[in-house]
C-alpha cells in the first residue's frame, strides 16, 4: 500500500476526531503539523498622570534648571576677577622686566665708557691734549700772596677795635685796616696753595709786634676822627 501523506492523515483525523498518527522518522512536517499557541502579552502596570501634577513637575524642573544656570553664572563671575588679577600680575611682571632691561643696558654702557678698550682688548690711548691737561692738573698751582693783607683778618681788626674802645662798625673796620696796610711794610710771596697756611703762620709770628703797634695807632686815629655817619 502507498504511504499516507500528511494532508490525508490530517483530514482523516478531523473526520474521525482522533489525533493524527505520529510521522515516521525522516519525514518533515509541513503545513498544519501542529497548532501554534497564541502569543501571550504580559500585562503592564499603566499609571495615569494627572495634568495638574504634570504642570507642577514641569515647574519644578524649570526651577531646578534656572538654579543650575544661576549657579554656573555666579561661578563664572567669581572666576573672572581671578583671571583679571592674574593678567594684571603678569602685566606688572612684564613692565618690571622691561624697566630692568634699560637699567642693565645703561650700566653696561657706563662700564664701557669708564673702561674704553679697543677690539683687540688693549686700552685706548688718550689724545695729546688730554695728556697735557692731565699734566697741568697734576702740577701744583702757584699764586701771589700779600702776606700783610692775609694776616689782617676781620677777626684781628675787630679784636683790636674792641680792646681800644673804638667803634666796630663796618666803616671803622675798613679805615683801621687801610691805615695798617699803608703803614706796614708790604710783603708779597709766590707759593703753592697747599703751602700758604704754613707761610701765613710763620709771617704772623714774625711781624706780630709790628702788627700790634700799628693796630693800636690806627684805632686811636679812627677814634679821634671817625668817618662813619651816626
Amino acid at each position: 500500500m502507498a504511504k499516507k501523506t500528511n494532508k490525508t492523515s490530517h483530514v482523516l483525523s478531523l473526520i474521525t476526531g482522533s489525533q493524527p498518527p505520529v510521522a515516521p522518522s525522516g519525514e518533515t512536517q509541513q503545513e498544519g503539523s501542529a497548532a501554534e499557541e497564541p502569543v501571550r502579552v504580559p500585562s503592564a502596570n499603566v499609571t495615569v498622570v494627572d495634568p495638574r501634577e504634570e504642570g507642577k513637575l514641569a515647574e519644578e524642573i524649570q526651577k531646578n534648571l534656572i538654579r543650575e544656570l544661576e549657579k554656573e553664572q555666579t561661578e563664572e563671575q567669581a572666576e573672572q576677577p581671578r583671571e583679571q588679577e592674574e593678567q594684571s600680575e603678569e602685566q606688572t611682571e612684564r613692565s618690571e622686566e622691561q624697566t630692568e632691561q634699560p637699567n642693565e643696558q645703561a650700566e653696561q654702557t657706563q662700564e664701557q665708557t669708564e673702561q674704553p678698550q679697543t677690539n683687540a682688548g688693549t686700552p685706548v690711548q688718550k689724545e695729546p691734549e688730554q695728556q697735557e691737561e692731565q699734566k697741568q692738573e697734576d702740577r701744583p698751582s702757584y699764586r701771589v700772596v700779600n702776606i700783610m693783607e692775609e694776616i689782617l683778618t676781620p677777626e684781628l681788626i675787630l679784636d683790636a677795635l674792641k680792646s681800644n674802645d673804638t667803634c666796630t662798625c663796618s666803616r671803622c673796620q675798613a679805615d683801621v685796616k687801610a691805615l695798617m696796610l699803608t703803614r706796614l711794610p708790604p710783603k708779597y710771596i709766590v707759593a703753592d696753595n697747599t703751602a700758604v697756611p704754613m707761610l701765613l703762620t710763620y709771617y704772623h709770628n714774625k711781624f706780630r709786634v709790628a702788627v700790634l703797634s700799628q693796630s693800636i695807632r690806627a684805632c686811636m686815629d679812627v677814634k679821634e676822627r671817625p668817618r662813619h655817619i651816626l
